[in-house]
């Protein structure tokens, strides 16, 4: 399998948690913008031929303006044989996903739309910086059944400042409520750099105690399985058979070509970065093409346990085996510990978590680079 993601690096407003490549800009810098992306999708013609999936996250893809949404998308067309795609997803903001911009999906055969919600609190909502409301959501997710772009993902965060347990069972009961095909709930990580930790570090907000957020996550697991999701990624849960297709890709340490401002990408065994900032980016690419893309430190034993045991299924030992020529417990030593502890295990041929392990997931993964040829950045 062979996955495109193609960033779109623009935001209406800037939330206070995120760290992604994004900005605020004025229209024609997203049509620059837009110039070297097509220009770098010129280039990889060749690649987004074989492409299985697209995936166009960001930023927010739809804070494009009607006519540069239509040519972004027309130009997917151009280099991708979209009729043959196994899935084409796009992230949408409720406030900037529009009737038209959902017609425009449609016609140009995008199937899977991610919504980000975050939370149906309105006062957390606030908090963090979102520009829409529980009302805008409903609006959206109702412009989408009428579209017949009814195969959406909503994205959801826990461990919110000032978010209880109470408060978040019920915001969960509200998410599951809409019945969509595919959830992504995400815990919050404090990314640096962003204006919520200096919030968090000056004082001027809280977060909930470990112990709450775990609460959190075992709640989540027990109410999604109770309505019938499939629990397949330690964030994701489907409805029977409607997974992802894109984002195994990467938990399964597949190809995948990234395109756009902040974009990775690997393709055979090398590791590829874009520039992050949308001017720069802009520049090199339309002057050096893709001479312009930046070397990521790459190593695939590592990358393919700790993204393999993302997945409930984990990964295969003896595929592990004939790759690389050692067994995961031998090559990583401390993984024996979190099997004597019940966080991982081996049966039929498959390295899992347990649901023990699922909680301390980051534990596990820690093991995962705890050797002298772990790369400096995974």
């Amino acid at each position: 399998m062979f996955g495109t993601y193609i960033h779109i690096p623009f935001c209406d407003k800037l939330c206070t948690y995120c760290d992604f490549a994004k900005e605020i800009a004025k229209p024609e810098k997203k049509r620059a913008y837009l110039k070297a992306l097509f220009y770098e999708m010129q280039l990889s013609e060749a690649l987004l031929k074989t492409t299985d999936t697209v995936y166009i996250g960001g930023g927010t893809p739809t804070a494009l303006d009607d006519e540069d949404f239509e040519t972004l998308l027309k130009t997917i067309h151009t280099y991708v044989p979209v009729a043959d795609l196994k899935e084409f997803t796009i992230e949408a903001n409720p406030m900037s996903l529009t009737q038209e911009k959902a017609r425009l999906m449609k016609a140009y055969g995008v199937t899977r739309v991610s919504l980000g919600v975050q939370t149906f609190n309105d006062a957390l909502l606030t908090l963090i910086n979102r520009d829409h409301r529980h009302k805008d959501v409903i609006q959206a997710l109702q412009i989408l059944d009428a579209t017949g772009l009814n195969h959406y993902s909503l994205d959801i965060m826990f461990g919110l400042p000032t978010q209880t347990m109470e408060s978040f069972k019920k915001d969960l009961e509200r998410f599951i409520a809409v019945k969509a095909a595919h959830y992504s709930i995400y815990a919050l990580i404090l990314e640096d750099n962003t204006r919520l930790k200096h919030q968090i570090k000056q004082g001027l907000l809280q977060l909930p105690d470990d112990d709450t957020v775990a609460d959190m996550y075992g709640h989540i697991i027990q109410r999604m399985q109770e309505e019938g999701y499939d629990h397949y990624e330690i964030s994701s849960f489907a409805r029977p058979g409607m997974r992802s297709v894109h984002n195994p890709i990467y938990w399964r340490n597949e190809a995948y070509l990234g395109l756009g401002a902040g974009a990775h990408g690997r393709l055979g065994d090398t590791r590829y970065e874009n520039i992050r900032s949308v001017k720069k980016y802009t520049e090199a690419m339309l002057e050096k093409g893709l001479d312009a893309r930046l070397p990521y430190p790459y190593e695939p034993i590592h990358d393919t346990l700790l993204m393999g045991l993302r997945m409930k299924e984990g990964i295969s030992v003896q595929s592990f085996i004939q790759r690389f020529g050692v067994h995961p417990l031998t090559r990583f030593k401390g993984l024996n510990d979190r099997l004597e502890e019940g966080l991982i295990t081996i049966e039929n041929d498959r390295l899992q978590l347990t649901d023990k392990g699922l909680f301390f997931a980051n534990n596990v993964w820690m093991d995962c680079l705890d050797d002298e040829d772990a790369p400096q950045r995974i």
